[in-house]
């Protein structure tokens, strides 16, 4: 993958993901870890080469896989102040095929929240959960549609130790119950209970694929520590070449080429149609609805809104004028300060608006763009600001 400039950012990235298996990936910063996330879900496809998911390729159908990926970026995807299940049942509501009723939608939150174990937290507001709960929280949201592949990006950033246990072990179940989980991460601690690892080297190429518990033993370190520092000591190595050219070559990565190799069985193309999509209406809606719970839990920016015409109507009181807005008197005269209030007014008012709106804009960018990805409309997403 290059971007503008012509700098690469991936090199010959090439690698199997096992079926029903956590796989982590690894690397020091700059080596392409989120680019090639964000390639590898179809959020910024890659230059060359494919993505291929069941033999399918993921770039020219994604519209129909797209339902089975799910993606946690770093930055939680949660309107913090509604509850769980508040947030939960937007975020249905939204992603599920026009024909889902009501009743199926929260019978699948409701299984969602016991598989996670938030059922108990279901009525707490998001920003008062820990950490690890508002992770859950985010993986949450991307279990509701029943995704077959699950894409994590840095979910242990800011965690601790105990913390990064708790999500990693959540992954890990969720690879058991027959899901694959690919997982960028920063942290080596728990990279044992994974059944793969991708190390990025420098440039964005592959320096190791296989078991985990062998990746210390083919660096040749002893701990993480050291392989990383290597990395940077050595930025100019061939690291992909040592790779390609080793036993560990051959025994993994040519063994996962030969199960991606074998035939698939179709089905026809009736079935692989995309699900129905929300209408612009109903998106618009929900999403009115959601805005408005987000505004009314939201006391301190409530009370700001309602507030606001008060101090610029006293704004206008202080600023001296004789007359103020209204006409002199004698009729004859003219009111020269009248326009200065209005100008002072109106650049208040714009000032106050604006900002209110990139605050909106800005704090919801992460959750945008994810929900974009998922199917929401543009418009429909601009036309609810609006109005509320």
């Amino acid at each position: 993958m290059t971007v503008d400039g012509g700098k690469q950012i991936l090199k010959d990235v090439s690698f199997g993901v096992p079926e029903k298996s956590l796989i982590a990936v690894i690397g020091p910063s700059g080596s392409g870890k989120s680019t090639l996330l964000k390639a590898l879900t179809g959020y910024r496809p890659a230059n060359q080469g494919d993505v291929l998911y069941d033999n399918r390729n993921l770039y020219k159908q994604f519209a129909e896989l797209r339902q089975r990926i799910g993606l946690v970026p770093q930055d939680d995807i949660l309107h913090k102040e509604l509850t769980v299940a508040k947030a939960l049942k937007y975020a249905a509501k939204l992603r599920f095929p026009a024909d889902t009723t009501e009743a199926e939608r929260q019978s699948r939150i409701t299984e969602v929240l016991a598989e996670l174990k938030l059922d108990i937290h279901k009525d707490k507001k998001i920003t008062s959960l820990s950490g690890g709960q508002r992770k859950r929280v985010s993986v949450a949201l991307e279990l509701l549609t029943k995704p077959s592949l699950i894409f994590l990006d840095e979910p242990t950033s800011g965690l601790d130790p105990g913390m990064d246990r708790d999500v990693m072990q959540l992954l890990r179940g969720l690879a058991d119950d027959g899901r694959t989980v690919l997982v960028v991460t920063h942290s080596v601690a728990e990279l044992a209970i994974c059944d793969k690892l991708l190390v990025m080297a420098p440039g964005g190429s592959v320096a190791y694929f296989g078991p985990p518990e062998e990746a210390l033993n083919f660096f040749g370190y002893t701990s993480w520590a050291d392989v990383f520092s290597a990395f940077e000591n050595y930025r100019d190595y061939d690291w992909a070449g040592r790779w390609r050219g080793s036993q560990h070559y051959q025994m993994y990565a040519a063994d996962i080429d030969a199960v991606a190799a074998q035939p698939v069985n179709m089905p026809p193309p009736q079935q692989m149609r995309p699900p129905k999509a929300q209408s612009w209406g109903t998106q618009l809606w929900t999403l009115v609805r959601r805005y408005t719970s987000v505004i009314a839990s939201d006391k301190a920016f409530l009370g700001l809104m309602v507030a606001l015409p008060a101090v610029i109507g006293v704004l206008a009181a202080v600023i001296p004028a004789d007359f103020g807005l209204a006409p002199p008197t004698p009729p004859t005269q003219f009111n020269g300060k009248a326009g200065m209030i209005l100008l002072i007014l109106a650049v208040g008012i714009c000032l106050a608006g604006s900002a209110s709106s990139v605050r909106e804009l800005i704090k919801e960018r992460v959750i945008y763009e994810r929900e974009r990805a998922t199917g929401l409309s543009r418009s429909a997403y601009l036309t609810s600001k609006v109005i509320v």
